[in-house]
Protein backbone atom coordinates (compact mmCIF):
# COMPACT_ATOMS: atom_id res chain seq x y z
CA UNK A 1 0.00 0.00 0.00
CA UNK A 2 1.19 3.54 -0.81
CA UNK A 3 0.19 6.91 0.60
CA UNK A 4 -2.01 7.36 -2.48
CA UNK A 5 -3.80 4.08 -1.72
CA UNK A 6 -4.33 5.12 1.87
CA UNK A 7 -5.74 8.49 0.86
CA UNK A 8 -8.14 6.83 -1.58
CA UNK A 9 -9.36 4.44 1.13
CA UNK A 10 -10.17 7.38 3.37
CA UNK A 11 -11.88 9.28 0.56
CA UNK A 12 -14.04 6.23 -0.21
CA UNK A 13 -15.08 5.92 3.45
CA UNK A 14 -15.83 9.62 3.75
CA UNK A 15 -18.13 9.30 0.75
CA UNK A 16 -19.81 6.12 2.05
CA UNK A 17 -20.27 6.94 5.74
CA UNK A 18 -22.77 9.81 5.25
CA UNK A 19 -24.99 7.39 3.36
CA UNK A 20 -25.06 5.12 6.41
CA UNK A 21 -25.68 8.13 8.64
CA UNK A 22 -28.63 9.22 6.52
CA UNK A 23 -30.08 5.69 6.61
CA UNK A 24 -29.78 5.65 10.41
CA UNK A 25 -31.60 8.99 10.68
CA UNK A 26 -34.34 7.98 8.25
CA UNK A 27 -35.02 4.82 10.24
CA UNK A 28 -36.02 6.94 13.25
CA UNK A 29 -39.36 7.59 11.55
CA UNK A 30 -40.29 3.92 11.57
CA UNK A 31 -41.98 2.13 14.45
CA UNK A 32 -39.31 0.43 16.53
CA UNK A 33 -38.68 -1.10 19.93
CA UNK A 34 -37.18 0.82 22.83
CA UNK A 35 -33.89 -1.05 22.56
CA UNK A 36 -33.74 -0.37 18.81
CA UNK A 37 -34.13 3.35 19.52
CA UNK A 38 -31.25 3.23 21.99
CA UNK A 39 -29.03 1.34 19.58
CA UNK A 40 -29.92 3.68 16.72
CA UNK A 41 -29.03 6.77 18.78
CA UNK A 42 -25.69 5.23 19.67
CA UNK A 43 -25.07 4.23 16.05
CA UNK A 44 -25.72 7.77 14.81
CA UNK A 45 -23.17 9.16 17.26
CA UNK A 46 -20.63 6.49 16.31
CA UNK A 47 -20.96 7.14 12.57
CA UNK A 48 -20.54 10.87 13.16
CA UNK A 49 -17.32 10.09 15.05
CA UNK A 50 -16.19 7.85 12.18
CA UNK A 51 -16.65 10.66 9.67
CA UNK A 52 -14.80 13.19 11.83
CA UNK A 53 -11.94 10.77 12.45
CA UNK A 54 -11.51 9.88 8.79
CA UNK A 55 -11.54 13.54 7.77
CA UNK A 56 -8.84 14.37 10.31
CA UNK A 57 -6.76 11.40 9.15
CA UNK A 58 -7.21 12.41 5.51
CA UNK A 59 -6.01 15.93 6.27
CA UNK A 60 -2.90 14.50 7.94
CA UNK A 61 -2.19 12.15 5.04
CA UNK A 62 -2.59 14.92 2.48
CA UNK A 63 -0.31 17.20 4.51
CA UNK A 64 2.34 14.46 4.54
CA UNK A 65 1.98 14.01 0.79
CA UNK A 66 2.42 17.73 0.19
CA UNK A 67 5.41 18.03 2.52
CA UNK A 68 7.47 15.12 1.15
CA UNK A 69 9.08 14.36 -2.19
CA UNK A 70 8.46 11.21 -4.16
CA UNK A 71 12.03 10.10 -3.45
CA UNK A 72 11.56 10.60 0.29
CA UNK A 73 8.33 8.62 0.26
CA UNK A 74 9.99 5.83 -1.73
CA UNK A 75 12.71 5.66 0.92
CA UNK A 76 10.03 5.45 3.63
CA UNK A 77 8.30 2.64 1.72
CA UNK A 78 11.52 0.63 1.50
CA UNK A 79 12.26 1.11 5.18
CA UNK A 80 8.78 0.04 6.29
CA UNK A 81 6.68 -1.57 3.52
CA UNK A 82 3.70 -2.08 5.86
CA UNK A 83 3.64 1.45 7.26
CA UNK A 84 0.62 2.70 5.32
CA UNK A 85 -1.32 -0.52 5.77
CA UNK A 86 -0.77 -0.28 9.52
CA UNK A 87 -1.71 3.40 9.47
CA UNK A 88 -5.19 2.43 8.29
CA UNK A 89 -6.52 1.41 11.70
CA UNK A 90 -10.20 2.02 10.99
CA UNK A 91 -11.21 -1.66 11.10
CA UNK A 92 -9.20 -2.19 14.29
CA UNK A 93 -10.70 0.81 16.06
CA UNK A 94 -14.25 -0.23 15.26
CA UNK A 95 -13.89 -3.96 15.78
CA UNK A 96 -16.57 -5.33 18.13
CA UNK A 97 -17.82 -1.82 18.88
CA UNK A 98 -20.59 -1.79 21.53
CA UNK A 99 -23.89 -0.16 20.66
CA UNK A 100 -25.71 -1.00 23.91
CA UNK A 101 -24.03 -2.40 27.05
CA UNK A 102 -20.29 -2.95 27.21
CA UNK A 103 -18.96 -6.42 27.86
CA UNK A 104 -17.42 -6.69 31.34
CA UNK A 105 -14.03 -8.11 32.19
CA UNK A 106 -14.71 -11.14 34.37
CA UNK A 107 -12.48 -12.71 37.00
CA UNK A 108 -13.25 -15.18 39.78
CA UNK A 109 -15.85 -13.64 42.05
CA UNK A 110 -15.75 -10.18 40.52
CA UNK A 111 -16.13 -8.30 37.26
CA UNK A 112 -14.95 -4.97 35.92
CA UNK A 113 -17.52 -2.63 34.36
CA UNK A 114 -15.86 -0.32 31.78
CA UNK A 115 -18.80 2.08 31.98
CA UNK A 116 -18.16 2.87 35.66
CA UNK A 117 -14.45 2.11 35.88
CA UNK A 118 -15.03 -0.12 38.92
CA UNK A 119 -14.84 -3.76 40.00
CA UNK A 120 -17.94 -5.42 41.47
CA UNK A 121 -18.46 -8.61 43.45
CA UNK A 122 -20.70 -10.91 41.43
CA UNK A 123 -22.50 -14.22 41.82
CA UNK A 124 -21.03 -17.32 40.21
CA UNK A 125 -21.78 -17.34 36.50
CA UNK A 126 -22.46 -13.60 36.35
CA UNK A 127 -22.52 -11.15 34.69
CA UNK A 128 -24.33 -12.67 31.70
CA UNK A 129 -24.17 -11.12 28.21
CA UNK A 130 -27.21 -11.75 25.98
CA UNK A 131 -27.10 -10.59 22.34
CA UNK A 132 -30.03 -8.44 21.24
CA UNK A 133 -32.10 -10.26 18.63
CA UNK A 134 -32.73 -9.18 15.06
CA UNK A 135 -36.44 -9.21 15.90
CA UNK A 136 -35.91 -6.51 18.54
CA UNK A 137 -33.74 -4.39 16.25
CA UNK A 138 -36.13 -4.63 13.31
CA UNK A 139 -34.88 -2.93 10.15
CA UNK A 140 -31.84 -1.61 12.00
CA UNK A 141 -30.31 -5.11 12.01
CA UNK A 142 -29.98 -5.05 8.22
CA UNK A 143 -28.23 -1.67 8.32
CA UNK A 144 -25.77 -2.97 10.89
CA UNK A 145 -24.99 -6.03 8.76
CA UNK A 146 -24.48 -3.84 5.69
CA UNK A 147 -22.08 -1.56 7.54
CA UNK A 148 -20.14 -4.51 8.92
CA UNK A 149 -19.79 -6.00 5.46
CA UNK A 150 -18.88 -2.81 3.61
CA UNK A 151 -16.56 -1.32 6.24
CA UNK A 152 -14.93 -4.50 7.55
CA UNK A 153 -15.97 -3.77 11.14
CA UNK A 154 -18.13 -5.50 13.75
CA UNK A 155 -20.74 -4.23 16.20
CA UNK A 156 -21.44 -5.70 19.61
CA UNK A 157 -25.13 -5.39 20.53
CA UNK A 158 -25.91 -7.09 23.82
CA UNK A 159 -27.45 -6.61 27.24
CA UNK A 160 -25.39 -7.31 30.34
CA UNK A 161 -27.12 -8.74 33.41
CA UNK A 162 -25.18 -8.55 36.64
CA UNK A 163 -27.49 -10.62 38.87
CA UNK A 164 -29.85 -13.57 38.61
CA UNK A 165 -32.77 -11.34 39.62
CA UNK A 166 -32.11 -8.89 36.79
CA UNK A 167 -31.84 -11.69 34.25
CA UNK A 168 -35.04 -13.35 35.50
CA UNK A 169 -37.03 -10.10 35.26
CA UNK A 170 -35.80 -9.55 31.72
CA UNK A 171 -36.62 -13.14 30.73
CA UNK A 172 -40.19 -12.88 32.04
CA UNK A 173 -40.74 -9.50 30.35
CA UNK A 174 -39.27 -10.81 27.11
CA UNK A 175 -41.45 -13.91 27.15
CA UNK A 176 -44.59 -11.81 27.66
CA UNK A 177 -43.58 -9.45 24.87
CA UNK A 178 -42.85 -12.26 22.43
CA UNK A 179 -46.09 -14.09 23.27
CA UNK A 180 -48.14 -10.93 22.70
CA UNK A 181 -46.31 -10.16 19.47
CA UNK A 182 -46.75 -13.65 18.07
CA UNK A 183 -50.28 -14.24 19.31
CA UNK A 184 -49.09 -17.13 21.44
CA UNK A 185 -46.71 -18.57 18.82
CA UNK A 186 -43.05 -19.09 19.63
CA UNK A 187 -40.71 -16.66 17.83
CA UNK A 188 -37.09 -17.75 17.20
CA UNK A 189 -34.19 -15.70 18.57
CA UNK A 190 -31.83 -14.32 15.94
CA UNK A 191 -28.81 -12.81 17.75
CA UNK A 192 -26.86 -9.83 16.46
CA UNK A 193 -23.21 -9.79 17.57
CA UNK A 194 -21.47 -12.05 20.05
CA UNK A 195 -20.37 -11.68 23.64
CA UNK A 196 -16.87 -10.40 24.25
CA UNK A 197 -14.78 -9.57 27.30
CA UNK A 198 -12.80 -6.76 25.61
CA UNK A 199 -14.03 -3.27 26.63
CA UNK A 200 -14.27 -0.79 23.71
CA UNK A 201 -16.26 2.32 24.51
CA UNK A 202 -18.14 4.08 27.29
CA UNK A 203 -21.69 3.27 28.38
CA UNK A 204 -23.98 5.10 30.78
CA UNK A 205 -25.45 2.02 32.46
CA UNK A 206 -24.50 1.32 36.08
CA UNK A 207 -25.03 -2.17 37.55
CA UNK A 208 -28.22 -1.90 39.58
CA UNK A 209 -27.60 -4.67 42.11
CA UNK A 210 -23.88 -5.28 42.02
CA UNK A 211 -21.78 -4.50 45.08
CA UNK A 212 -18.64 -2.47 44.48
CA UNK A 213 -15.49 -4.48 45.19
CA UNK A 214 -12.68 -2.13 44.22
CA UNK A 215 -12.99 1.43 42.94
CA UNK A 216 -9.97 1.26 40.62
CA UNK A 217 -9.15 -1.20 37.86
CA UNK A 218 -5.97 -3.17 38.33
Amino acid sequence: MTIHDLIQLRVDRIERLPQFLRAAHLGRRAQQSAVARRVRRRLIAVVEDMIDGEREALDADQAYLAATSEAARAAHDRADPDFYANADDFAFLFSNWPLLDEAPVVEVGKAYDPSTGSWYRVEEGYPVCLPVTAEELGGLSELLRLMERDLGIAFYVARVFWTEDALMIHSLDDEDRRRNHAGGRRVPNLPIGTASSRPIAASTRVPAHARRADSAPR
